[in-house]
């Protein structure tokens, strides 16, 4: 279910008439997709089903080769050489740039047009991802929110309630320390355990829910945000559980550890946040007795997504057609599909492959409805710049114990005074 940034390894041509070497008709569909082997078979059979339901209309899926690196730039050198895909899948961080630098087609013409969708089969925070200043450029294909993850049996043995929608930050920091176990001067098993501490959206969703946040609605300045007393508190909060009260572990621990989906498996921590991708590949085949909750409550709940989605350049001949594939890809007929190993936004896909009834999968679901997109997500250069330094701050503070308040008041400083410098 992993949500992948530009992964693709592999070539896989979709059309029912093409043979060996034999050309593709002019009127074909093409879409672009960095998946592997297994996302492209299933693209693979959304395409073949809906050439099935469209005959004559020919759909090409493919997978350009080379290493995860190579995908974006790879459908750019198509561009420049006049022959892009018609539909290619997109990340979260390129939205806004390329729908900002005019590369991408509108889509709310078609989102609102006769042959347009219902905003109402979709959860709303992924279809947010997809836009730029309130206008559709992509459509979302699949994503992840973080979650808490939780080892039941732990909670047992403890006697302490599983955690629900409504537990608070106040309510997980006292579960971490309950749950914390230590052995003489060793601790052998942490309370919880992040999966990345200066990853922007491991963190992000603690600061918005302590209504603080990085830089101001706009994207464009970091004074008064970063440096607030709500920011600086959120992480704070988290700093104290690693450094103070000892809970939860450094970076070099988890490490050492064999990483965050290892100490969960091995019971080595009792509580993670990470995304969907480790629940199918390893927690669920470990035969591990765990849960997902929503994120702790601060002053509110909050969320962001790891997000992929399907566009279309502007350079795209037969707009009309390419959309109704790409409308065909996220409703439920594709999405039905891919909702089986991912994350869908789709709810009627949702509900046909059960996710919504899944105690664990549900939880994604909640969270998804609610996500905001964070700062360097809303397409700014600002917001560029604000990302470089908010992830060095993040370093310095979770991998040297440099005091919060002073990191993040001096880093606020660092931003506003980079964007003059660049004059954005």
């Amino acid at each position: 279910m992993k949500v992948r940034r530009h992964a693709g390894l592999l070539v896989v041509v979709l059309l029912a008439s093409l043979v060996f070497g034999a050309g593709l008709a002019s009127a074909a569909i093409t879409l672009y997709s960095w998946e592997g082997v297994d996302g492209i078979s299933e693209q693979q059979q959304i395409a073949k089903n809906y050439m099935e339901a469209n005959p004559g209309v020919e759909v090409i899926a493919q997978s350009p080769p080379g290493t995860s690196a190579d995908y974006l730039q790879k459908v750019l050198t198509q561009v420049a050489a006049g022959s892009p895909p018609d539909i290619f899948q997109i990340g979260d961080g390129d939205v806004a740039p390329f729908a900002r630098e005019g590369r991408l087609t509108n889509l709310t013409p078609f989102v609102t047009g006769a042959n347009g969708i219902n905003e109402d089969d979709f959860f709303a925070g992924p279809l947010e991802y997809g836009k730029y200043n309130g206008e559709f450029f992509a459509i979302p294909k699949d994503f992840s929110p973080l979650v808490l993850y939780y080892n039941k049996d732990f909670f047992d043995e403890a006697g302490i309630e599983y955690p629900s929608d409504e537990w608070t930050w106040d309510d997980f920091e006292a579960a971490a320390k309950a749950l914390t176990q230590v052995s003489g001067n060793r601790v052998v098993r942490y309370g919880a355990t992040f999966g990345n501490l200066a990853e922007t959206r491991f963190m992000i969703p603690f600061i918005l829910a302590n209504n603080g946040d990085v830089m101001n609605p706009e994207a464009t300045r970091a004074t008064g945000y970063l440096d607030s007393d709500a920011t600086i508190e959120a992480i704070q909060r988290i700093a104290d559980l690693i450094r103070v009260d000892k809970v939860i572990p450094t970076k070099a621990t988890m490490e050492a550890l064999g990483g965050g989906d290892q100490m969960f498996v091995s019971g080595r921590t009792a509580m993670y946040f990470h995304g969907i991708w480790p629940m199918a590949t390893k927690f669920e085949p470990s035969g591990l007795n765990f849960g997902t909750a929503v994120l702790p409550k601060w002053k509110r709940h909050a969320s962001v997504l790891f997000w992929a989605g399907y566009a279309m350049f502007d350079t795209v001949q037969d707009k009309e057609k390419a959309w109704d594939v790409l409308k065909y890809f996220t409703g439920p007929e594709g999405q039905t599909i891919m909702a089986r190993t991912r994350m869908t936004a789709n709810k009627q896909a949702a509900e046909n492959v059960g996710a919504l009834d899944d105690p664990r999968l549900v939880t994604f679901y909640k969270l998804a409805d609610y996500a905001e997109v964070p700062f360097d997500l809303k397409g700014t250069p600002e917001g560029v710049i604000g990302r470089e330094y908010f992830v060095r701050a993040l370093e310095e503070i979770f991998f040297t114990d440099a005091d919060v308040r002073e990191v993040f008041t001096r880093t606020a400083k660092e931003i506003d005074d980079e964007i003059a410098r660049q004059n954005l």
